[in-house]
């Protein structure tokens, strides 16, 4: 169920904002299939947090939700 300007919450609404916005992160995200690899990725590059400060390995965020935006990119 979406809830926070259409996604689960407000982390989750935080990072797919940073990935579909920013042009470093949007490039990165629309070269893998899934979340996970974006967070591996972002974490080889010593990236954990949005600029806002949302950890990218955050709990509360659906990973589902956030592939599925990948996967549109």
């Amino acid at each position: 169920m979406s809830n926070y300007n259409g996604c689960k919450n407000y982390e989750t609404w935080n990072v797919s904002l940073w990935l579909a916005n920013d042009e470093a992160l949007y490039n990165i995200a629309k070269k893998r299939r899934t979340y996970s690899a974006v967070v591996r990725s972002l974490a080889r590059l010593g990236e954990t947090h949005t600029p806002d400060g949302v950890s990218y390995s955050d709990k509360r965020l659906s990973r589902r939700e956030l592939t599925a935006a990948i996967r549109e990119f």
